[in-house]
């Protein structure tokens, strides 16, 4: 009995289904026009006997019979037809058409005539474990990261896609010490990185003509904090003890000077010395001596070199001061989201939450690049339009991005 059904009803379900797929449809308002020749219920044997004059209908051999399954053509079946019928400017491709996104890669994939205008470069974000690290520009095309594991510090090389090259030792603490911080700071193809150590002592390794040395700045008493700045052909370096002293070293190697207690400061290469910028007032140091400058005092987020022989520094209000050894010679509003300063190739800069922010000698904003959104707490940026590295805590992580060109 099943059996004589299923014989019967087959021819009769066969003839409704073609009846059904010969019924002509209308897609997103779309009228076929009466002259478009179609060869529908036409007898077939594959799909290319079956014809249309109308690039959008799209015609299939079913049962014998040319039948119209689509009246807007989508090869790639991407969503978006063909240009004509859609807005896909390559219905051969999934990854391209008007529904897509811009990436840099040299093609036009939201079909709107241009390549990689406002594309996001290609970002690799790499979790660092560990709790003391520093970065710093190695040449350009690659960066460099300083870490510690154990009782030793190390620089690893990343070209400009975050593969990183074998570690190098920096320098090795003895058996029950520890490094509490790493920074690093550059001048043009000089590069400094500075260890503090919990018994508060101060040790370096720099880069000068592509070679590494290293040493211990003879400091006054356990440090609190420190800066340094490049200026004369040599590394100097400002710190506070832990006991309140602050002193001034011109050269790494250089006697200490003693300060006023500055509270929290910054410095950076002037004109014809260094600039100490600090909440107990600014300096002016240099080979021969350390003075006042009539300055009101700041808190600096901040302090960088302007690149025509002032000094920029932030404070906790968005206003960049421009100061020279005259004292204040201007003030400029930046973003409320600005975080820091830094200094890139020689030029200022502000860090902000989603981009790098180019400046003038006087602070003043010029263009912006890396568009990226800082997670976490900004340490560290460097590189410049075409590629850069940034480094963030809580977690750590450091991440490389390569801008369209």
């Amino acid at each position: 009995m099943l059996r004589y059904l299923l014989d019967y009803a087959a021819p009769v379900l066969k003839t409704l289904l073609i009846a059904a797929l010969l019924v002509p449809f209308s897609r997103c308002g779309r009228d076929i026009p009466d002259e478009v020749q179609i060869n529908q219920g036409e007898a077939c044997d594959r799909a290319s006997d079956c014809t249309s004059d109308d690039m959008c209908v799209v015609m299939d051999c079913l049962a014998g019979v040319c039948v119209q399954t689509s009246e807007l053509r989508d090869d790639d079946n991407d969503g978006d037809p063909v240009l004509g019928c859609g807005q896909d400017c390559d219905d051969t491709n999934p990854n391209v058409s008007s529904l897509e996104i811009e990436r840099c890669d040299g093609v036009d994939e939201d079909c709107d005539g241009r390549i990689d205008e406002d594309a996001r470069g290609v970002e690799e974000r790499i979790s660092l474990a560990g709790s003391t690290f520093a970065l710093f520009r190695e040449s350009d095309s690659s960066y460099g990261l300083a870490s510690v594991t154990g009782t030793a510090a190390f620089r690893t090389s990343y070209d400009q896609e975050g593969n990183p090259r074998t570690p190098v030792e920096l320098f090795r603490l003895s058996r029950g010490s520890a490094f509490v911080s790493l920074r690093s700071f550059e001048w043009r193809e000089s590069v400094l990185v500075v260890a503090q150590t919990d018994i508060g002592g101060l040790l370096y390794a720099r880069r000068e003509a592509g070679v590494w040395s290293n040493g211990a700045v003879n400091t006054l008493g356990p440090v609190a904090q420190f800066d340094a700045a490049y200026f004369d052909g040599r590394w100097s370096i400002v710190y506070q003890s832990l006991e309140g002293l602050t002193a001034a070293h011109y050269g790494l190697d250089g006697e200490p000077r003693e300060l006023p207690e500055l509270g929290q400061f910054g410095i950076a290469s002037a004109l014809t010395g260094l600039l100490i910028v600090a909440e107990g007032g600014v300096f002016f140091l240099n080979s021969s001596s350390v003075s006042p400058i009539d300055a009101e005092p700041l808190i600096p987020r901040g302090v960088v070199a302007s690149g025509d022989g002032a000094v920029l520094a932030l404070d906790s209000d968005q206003l960049i001061h421009r100061i020279t050894q005259d004292g204040i010679d201007s003030v400029e509003p930046l973003p409320a989201d600005t975080r820091t300063l830094i200094e890139l190739n020689g030029a200022p800069a502000a860090i902000l939450s989603d981009r790098v922010l180019l400046l003038n000698t006087s602070g003043a904003p010029l263009e912006s690049f890396a568009r990226r959104i800082v997670t976490g707490q900004f340490v560290d940026f460097v590189g410049d339009a075409g590629a850069s590295a940034t480094l963030t805590s809580s977690p750590w992580q450091l991440s490389f991005l390569v801008e369209c060109e």
